[in-house]
């Protein structure tokens, strides 16, 4: 596209978005002068959700009518050209529709009168969904069901007729262009041109597009007309849910008749006039108004306009990446959402980095901490301030991807670790947003309901529980397109649980943990004993949090039983200043536990465990932590017996050559029966210390990191020739 042409045109724009935004400030300060007091950001949150449903179903009609007209083109270009497009389409009398086009034909090499049609039916498509909802709320709206008489027939007559047309002209035998007919000397220069928009005509103009759009613009201006619900009911004004869709509607076709840019000024006008005859006070029906189209068309349009410049102010990524001739000359971006440093994710981070650069890759890492801490000795001393406290979560998330993006040019490939399957939607955004393939792991696994529906859990930890129940569930991790290149796990659970919730099996690869090098102790017991300054006798170790879900009250009640019996028992309780000791605490200052429980601050793990004669993880869930667990990990590393619970995950882990003891969860008894065995029978001690020294042979970080470089170099490989350009395009 001309430069100049396309700086005119953002500049056209900007100016326009400027004006209506300071006539729209000017309202709102001028008619609701308490907007900002009445509108709290948690009650924004169901008006945004429902906007951001509306414009992502038109992103995906855009695509649905691209990829069934023939027109390859993936679903991040898809994005770019819906917003910035969406941006430009508000230039006077709807001029900013040719350069939709010219978009696509940049990112899609299809041209322009191929694709007009398309635009054209997005647009009929978007009038019909408004009429569809008019009529159907205006029917079920009691008192405008009698209303309807002759004008409303007429008007669903018309448009019945003009559907017959449409479906017949869809429905009608191809016929071709009568080129014979044409003079060979003037009008061959033009026939190719004829040929493409006949050719888009007919691909475009069928009864599945036809339908297929009106389905998706009917659903996507009745999230719009939600939109405006939740806005009048945050300023106190009360609709139902079928008038809010019909005043949605009606504004809709009365800015689509008036063929002004964006349908501003006459879509605001009427949606006012109606919010005031249904009652609402001017000034209340002014601010209704600005906050559903502040929500709806505004804020996308600003970021359609901030995309806009950044495709020209920032450096481009290249459009072809090819693999390096050598593996270690590539370039690996590692990214971790994670806020607090002591987690399993990024124990894995850590790892997977140290594996990878004595490999001789170059490593970046990208997450909430400095990576020269992260990946030195001393991570421990690092802490996670929230200033905010769950406000500063998401601005350092935002300022992760930020990053990240900005990185994207300069590497092969990105990594990014997420907490659980329902954070998808976030590598969904990366991948959209680089042109370099993103791989996904996870941390954790999703919930299962019927693990939280408990009221003894629920009301132990509603903070710990409430969240993970409502978020890292099967229904949220279904909202993603999986649009990563490959997701990452590291047992056979976690893949059927990919699976279930939607992810292509091939696109999904089993590869093991990384247990960082500074992690695999190098010194034997005694001598970690003494310079932890440990007692002389048996020591059972619990290593991490004291969240709910952890079970150290089912392990202290366990050892309530264990140090009747033995006199020789300590139990050793390492911290990391997360969660709560809660009712279990009192306990330890009661006989027979007072003074054989030794409570421990920040340590280093692997010290303490090399120095322990068991290790116990009596965990009540998996969920909240990592897959495979970190402390189970090290533990194993260590070369210690352990003893954890019998869940599926660690089930699955327990299978990999008798590594571990499991008892049932939540049962002090069985803990103490399991714990006993583990101490008292040498030769089943052996026996745990001999499958875990095997498996972690097998599962050395330069063994598990070749894992890691198949998937690189398989992912490249495919990438290769897609990314790269073609020496030649035969256009049609």
């Amino acid at each position: 596209m001309n430069q100049s042409l396309w700086n005119r045109s953002l500049l056209l724009v900007a100016t326009i978005v400027t004006g209506a935004s300071a006539v729209s400030v000017w309202l709102a300060i001028q008619t609701a002068p308490d907007l900002l007091h009445r509108v709290s950001l948690v009650a924004l949150l169901p008006i945004l959700v429902a906007a951001c449903v509306s414009f992502s179903l038109r992103i995906f009609r855009l695509y649905f009518f691209l990829s069934t007209s023939g027109v390859s083109i993936s679903l991040h270009n898809t994005v770019i050209v819906q917003l910035v497009g969406f941006a430009l389409s508000i230039t006077p009398a709807h001029l900013g529709e040719v350069f939709k086009l010219q978009l696509i034909r940049e990112r899609a090499g299809s041209p322009l009168l191929r694709t007009a049609p398309l635009v054209l039916l997005e647009r009929l498509t978007e009038g019909g969904g408004f009429l569809i909802l008019a009529i159907v709320s205006a029917i079920g709206i009691p008192g405008l069901r009698s209303q309807i008489t002759t004008p409303w027939l007429i008007a669903l007559g018309l448009a019945a007729t003009i559907a017959f047309a449409v479906a017949r002209v869809a429905l009608r035998p191809r016929v071709n262009l009568p080129t014979s007919a044409l003079p060979a000397s003037r009008w061959q220069r033009i026939l190719p041109h004829l040929q493409n928009l006949w050719h888009g005509v007919e691909s475009t103009f069928t009864l599945r597009q036809i339908s297929g759009g009106l389905a998706f613009s009917t659903v996507a201006r009745f999230a719009d007309g939600i939109v405006l619900l939740f806005a009048a009911r945050v300023l106190g004004f009360n609709l139902s849910p079928l008038t809010a869709v019909f005043v949605l509607a009606v504004s809709g076709l009365a800015g689509g008749i008036s063929f002004l840019p964006g349908g501003t000024g006459a879509v605001e006008s009427t949606m006012v006039g109606l919010l005031a005859l249904l009652g609402a006070t001017l000034p209340n029906a002014l601010a209704i108004t600005l906050l559903a189209r502040l929500s709806s068309l505004w804020l996308w349009v600003a970021l359609g306009l901030l995309l806009a410049f950044a495709m020209r102010l920032l450096p481009k990524s290249p459009d072809a990446k090819t693999p390096s001739a050598e593996r270690g000359s590539r370039r690996i971006a590692l990214a971790s959402i994670h806020p607090r440093p002591l987690s399993g994710q990024s124990e894995g981070l850590v790892g997977l980095a140290q594996s990878l650069e004595n490999q001789g890759y170059s490593v970046t890492v990208v997450s909430a901490f400095p990576s020269e801490k992260l990946l030195g000795p001393n991570r421990l001393e690092l802490t996670s301030k929230h200033r905010w406290l769950l406000v500063d979560e998401p601005f350092r998330m935002l300022g992760i991807l930020v990053r990240l993006v900005r990185l994207a040019p300069q590497v092969d490939l990105i990594q990014l670790n997420l907490p659980t399957p329902s954070f998808s939607i976030v590598a969904d955004i990366v991948q959209l947003l680089v042109r370099v393939p993103v791989v996904v792991s996870y941390e954790a696994h999703l919930v299962q309901g019927s693990d939280l529906l408990r009221l003894d859990r629920l009301r132990a930890a509603p903070a710990f529980y409430v969240p993970r129940l409502l978020i890292n569930n099967r229904w949220v991790a279904r909202l993603t397109a999986h649009a990563a290149a490959r997701y990452l796990v590291t047992s056979r659970y976690q893949k059927v649980e990919l699976i279930s919730v939607g992810v292509p099996s091939s696109r999904i690869r089993r590869v093991d943990n990384l247990v960082p090098y500074d992690k695999i102790p190098r010194a034997p017991r005694e001598t970690m004993r003494a310079q932890l300054d440990l007692p002389p006798g048996r020591i059972i170790t619990y290593v991490g949090h004291y969240n709910h879900v952890k079970g150290v009250d089912i392990l202290v009640r366990a050892f309530q039983q264990l140090a009747a019996r033995y006199d020789d028992l300590y139990l050793v309780l390492a911290w990391s200043g997360q969660g709560a000791s809660r009712d279990w605490l009192p306990l330890l200052d009661q006989p027979p536990l007072r003074g054989r429980v030794i409570q421990m601050g920040r340590v280093r793990v692997p010290d303490l465990m090399a120095a322990s004669d068991v290790v116990v993880l009596p965990y009540r869930l998996t969920i909240g932590q990592a897959v495979y667990p970190a402390a189970l990990l090290e533990a194993v590393a260590a070369n210690v017996p352990v003893v954890t619970t019998d869940l599926p995950l660690l089930r699955e882990f327990a299978e990999r050559g008798q590594t571990v003891l499991l008892a049932p969860p939540e049962n002090p008894n069985a803990l103490a029966a399991t714990i006993t065995r583990a101490l008292n029978d040498p030769a089943l001690a052996r026996l745990l210390t001999t499958a875990q020294q095997r498996w972690l042979n097998q599962m050395h970080p330069q063994q598990v990191v070749k894992e890691y470089e198949r998937v690189y170099d398989q992912i490249l490989a495919e990438k290769a020739p897609v990314l790269r350009p073609a020496p030649s395009r035969q256009r049609v």
